[in-house]
Order: structure tokens, then C-alpha cells, then sequence
């Protein structure tokens, strides 16, 4: 993170004005060295196959960065990723006015960056931005009120999605001991049949860590047997 304007003086003097934060500019040079590196290398590949090397590239640094002030920095990203693009188009066309046809109109938008059969190129600008929201003034991790930390831990912009909708649907609560997930809590999604490439969201439950090394190793000592109604029970 970089940050351009200080609230506080050298002496600690309020200044008046908020504290901006917004990503360095080592961290944005870095990325647009990584986007010039793929398009790079795929010089002479299919479109799709840039695409989808290019996707989570741009979607990961986004959201990393969707918390603070980006909407600028993501806009200048979105102008240089393009000329980036146009240049790698003009390479593969013998005529320039060719290279045209990488780009397709979708949604309104007439510039979009995509293959025949619809598949897009994430932009920078199309992130959401989502503003941290501040602790109440009177709440603390170690005032027992479970329910308020539990609802931050869900709603926190650097939760995945998924562990997000199952806190939701568990209303805070780990599926295993039942207790209310704090801010300091270890959440792990634990998959109910054992296969991590089962990923179905009803294959799937939150649970802290240390509950998490219980069933596992549960499992492994062949001394609990899952069912299918999704709870464990012993062998009998």
C-alpha cells in the first residue's frame, strides 16, 4: 500500500483532511510488468488462452486492492493494459485495422476484449470498492459479544466468497463444536465426503482449524464414519 495525503503533521497537528490510501507505485509498476510478461509469452497464442491467463492476474491484484482508494489507479491500469493488448493485436494481423477483431461489443461496452464465443477479459475498473467499515466505539474482541465479531469476520472485503456465504448460512457458528467464530478465530472450509474437488456449496462447511484437525484426524484412525445426513457419527 502507498498513501499520498496525511492526516497528522510531523508534530502530530491535525492537518484536516483524511488519510487516502491508495496502492504504491511498486506494487502497480510490478503488476503491469506481470500483465507485459504474459502477453509476452503468449505472443503466438490463441486469445482465449491469453484470457485466461490474464483473468486471475487482474481479478487477484483487484481485489486486493478493492479496499482502499484504487478507482484511479485502476482506471490509469485498465488505459495501459489495453494499449498492451493493441500492441500484441497489431503484431498478429499483417494489417493494422485488422487487429480490430479482438475486440467485440458486449453489454454496451464496444471495446471489450474478447473471443468470438464470449469469453472477457477482466478489467481493472470493473471491481467493486468496498469500504472498510470501522469497530463500534464500544466493542472489543474480548467483550464476548461473539455474534458482532462473527458478522465483521463475514462481511471483512478480505473474506473469500465462499467461507463468506457458508459464515452467512452458519449465522457465525462453527458446523462442528457449535461455538461462535471470533476475529482471532483459524476458519477452514472442511469438505464433508473428503474430496476437495468436490466443491459443491453442500459439500462444504466452516470450521476452526483446530476442528478442523479433529475430524481429519477422525478420519484417518477410522474411529468416526460420515453419513450422509452430514453429521458424524462413531462406529459402531
Amino acid at each position: 500500500m502507498g498513501k499520498y495525503r496525511t492526516g497528522f503533521s510531523t508534530n502530530s497537528e491535525p492537518l484536516l483532511f483524511k488519510t487516502i490510501i491508495t496502492p504504491s507505485k511498486k506494487s502497480v509498476k510490478g503488476h503491469v510488468r506481470k500483465i507485459s510478461s504474459i502477453i509476452t509469452k503468449h505472443n503466438a497464442a490463441p486469445q482465449a488462452a491469453l484470457i485466461y491467463r490474464l483473468n486471475p492476474v487482474i481479478r487477484g491484484w483487484c481485489n486486493y486492492f478493492s479496499t482502499v482508494a484504487s478507482q484511479k489507479t485502476f482506471n490509469k491500469l485498465s488505459h495501459i493494459t489495453f494499449n498492451q493488448l493493441w500492441a500484441w493485436a497489431k503484431r498478429r494481423c499483417k494489417k493494422r485495422s485488422n487487429a480490430r477483431k479482438y475486440w467485440r461489443e458486449i453489454d454496451g461496452k464496444k471495446w471489450a476484449f474478447a473471443t468470438p464465443d464470449g469469453l472477457k477479459l477482466a478489467e481493472h475498473p470493473q471491481t467493486t470498492i468496498t469500504r472498510h467499515i470501522k469497530v463500534r466505539g464500544n466493542k472489543s474482541p474480548y467483550d464476548g459479544d461473539w455474534v458482532y465479531w462473527s458478522q465483521r469476520l463475514r462481511n471483512y472485503p478480505q473474506t473469500p466468497k465462499t467461507l463468506s456465504q457458508l459464515l452467512k448460512k452458519q449465522k457465525g457458528k462453527c458446523s462442528h463444536c457449535g461455538l461462535y467464530f471470533t476475529s482471532n478465530s483459524l476458519v477452514e472450509i472442511h469438505h464433508l465426503d473428503a474430496n476437495r474437488q468436490n466443491n459443491k456449496r453442500t459439500n462444504l462447511t466452516a470450521i476452526h482449524r483446530h476442528c478442523h484437525d479433529i475430524l481429519h484426524a477422525m478420519w484417518e484412525s477410522k474411529e468416526w464414519d460420515m453419513r450422509s445426513d452430514d453429521s458424524y457419527q462413531p462406529i459402531p
